[in-house]
């Protein structure tokens, strides 16, 4: 496992994380001991297991030990055939739960629930988005349905006809309100990059664009000047310290809260005593070039969201308590879910090519993330 890890802090409060962080470039072999914070957040799955244990013996579990409900996906309609976006809901749905979520919901037009709901009977399925509904009721259902849920996943398959965008507009809007983490991929970034208030300053959020997405949002943000090696990282900046995750032959994730608008309370972070006004000061870029696949089928951008889904769910229950020792910044868990979805993909991605050869299409991927996932962070948590 390769990384080249770059970073600048200077906080108001000293670190909690035993993850160190400075200005120097770290050597690959520097960079291992890092996977702790990592670690730390997966190893809830400890947790997860104790949960069912309980409630296999009628014993209802403690508060904070509830099962991950990371995801929900909204779909377009299906309008024609060359517009059947349901491969990649389903492709990011089943990741999170192949990686060890419990359940996936998926929101979607009532044209497209019956060929998502056909893949998989594992899948919680609510078509509830029509372009002639009361919109006041849709915004209703679809708050119901974030109770209870940890993570908001958008994009895949969302499509850009404007009800959806309206509606995928409202969802975001809401998981702010809960103080949600959130996954942002395809037509969900060019809905921001139209309106880029929707997700400034929200340091809960994960945006995993490919090469013409973040050329796009490069653009957006007015960074499109800025050496390609920093690009990711003054995107990040100027959206006030959201995570980054820009998709290649080498994953760029950074984060950047040193502008004016990375603020913790208004993203529902707990402001520690010392931290002044909520306002870290961090600049943390990581170059994941771990070994994938020599194929990278279309859909692999929607497994990687699904995985990074599920290590915020992950957090999320760590936030809560449902384990942990709390030594880490819930301001971290973005950043570290990031990687974790990353090395895990692209790790699935090299487990099914060296089966399946030139033939690898994304469905194949699915079945090895569990594998990966064990390969990467060991036997003694893999749940």
């Amino acid at each position: 496992m390769t990384f080249k890890h770059l970073s600048e802090r200077s906080q108001h409060a000293r670190p909690k994380s035993n993850h160190r962080s400075n200005k120097t470039n770290h050597s690959p072999s520097q960079w291992v001991p890092a996977q702790g914070p990592v670690r730390c957040v997966v190893a809830h799955i400890e947790g997860v297991v104790r949960a069912r244990q309980v409630r296999r013996q009628g014993r209802r579990p403690r508060r904070g030990s509830r099962v991950c409900h990371p995801l929900l996906l909204f779909v377009r309609p299906l309008i024609s055939r060359r517009h059947s976006y349901t491969g990649a809901p389903f492709f990011a749905a089943m990741s999170a739960l192949r990686l060890g979520a419990d359940l996936s919901h998926v929101i979607c037009a009532p044209t497209a629930a019956q060929a998502i709901k056909s893949y998989s009977p594992d899948l919680i399925v609510h078509p509830i988005l029509r372009e002639d509904a009361a919109q006041d009721r849709v915004k209703n259902d679809i708050d119901a349905i974030l109770a209870r849920l940890h993570v908001l996943v958008l994009g895949p398959g969302l499509g850009r006809e404007a009800y959806m965008q309206h509606y995928a507009r409202t969802a975001l809007t809401l998981a702010r309100q809960r103080a949600m983490f959130v996954v942002l991929d395809a037509d969900a970034l060019w809905m921001v990059g139209q309106e880029l208030s929707l997700v400034r300053g929200y340091r809960r959020a994960v945006m995993t664009p490919n090469v013409i997405e973040f050329k796009r949002l490069s653009e957006q943000t007015g960074v499109g000047c800025v050496p390609g090696d920093e690009r990711a990282a003054a995107v990040s900046r100027k959206l006030g310290g959201v995570v980054v995750l820009e998709k290649g032959a080498k994953d760029v994730i950074a984060s950047d809260t040193t502008g004016e608008e990375a603020d913790l309370g208004a993203s529902g972070i707990r402001v520690e005593e010392g931290e002044g006004e909520g306002r870290e000061k961090v600049r943390e870029v990581v170059d994941v070039d771990v070994e994938g696949g020599l194929k990278r089928c279309g859909g692999q951008g929607d497994v990687l969201s699904g995985c990074v889904g599920t290590m915020l769910a992950w957090g999320k229950c760590y936030e809560e308590g449902a384990y942990g020792d709390h030594a880490l910044p819930v301001s971290r868990l973005p950043m570290l879910a990031a990687i974790g979805g990353s090395i895990v993909t692209r790790t699935s991605s090299r487990r099914a090519f060296q089966v399946e050869g030139r033939g690898l299409v994304t469905q194949d991927m699915i079945p090895h993330l569990a594998k990966a996932f064990t390969e990467i962070f060991g036997e003694d948590i893999r749940g």
